[in-house]
């Protein structure tokens, strides 16, 4: 978990140069038609992940923009798609190891080309991640990109005086 992530969230985006997201992630598993797949769920804010990951990029039907229209959206991978015979539009069961269940609407799939990632992501709105795995106003990772790559490694010691200064 990162401790105080909305405000070091916020540090970070003040920084010229850097996109920063917010993820939940955690094991769920997917149930469907007698079907059952583990996955690894990662809650999202869809426009900031377009900043810092290619994933839009790879949405062969529907977008991330879908998760904000619906609080119970979900995107999958085009082989989970095809291992489970969904649709957009499909309903899952999503379980967490909390035993906390939610029925979600797929509203988005993507296709990396990647077997292992196209089968075991998952990606749903923050907020509904932080909820499934008791997990309410946390965040476990923040992903960030740089504008300038280069730049990393004064950039790792900025975050070091961010840290110190206990934001």
């Amino acid at each position: 978990t990162v401790r105080g992530w909305p405000r070091a969230l916020e540090a970070l985006r003040a920084l010229p140069g850097v996109r920063a997201a917010p993820l939940s992630t955690g094991a769920v598993v997917l149930t469907f038609a007698g079907r059952v797949q583990g996955v690894q769920m990662q809650g999202i804010e869809p426009v900031a992940m377009r900043g810092v990951s290619t994933i839009e990029s790879k949405m062969v039907q529907g977008g991330l923009d879908a998760l904000d229209a619906d609080a119970n959206g979900i995107v999958l991978g085009a082989g989970l798609m095809t291992q489970f015979q969904l649709r957009v539009g499909s309903t899952v069961s999503v379980v967490a190891a909390s035993g906390l269940a939610r029925q979600m609407k797929v509203v988005g799939v993507f296709y990396t080309g990647n077997q292992g990632y196209d089968e075991g992501q998952a990606f749903v709105k923050l907020e509904r991640a932080q909820s499934l795995l008791g997990r309410e106003n946390r965040a476990n990772r923040l992903i960030l990109q740089l504008d300038d790559p280069n730049a990393a490694a004064a950039l790792a010691q900025q975050i070091g005086h961010l840290k110190q200064d206990g934001t």
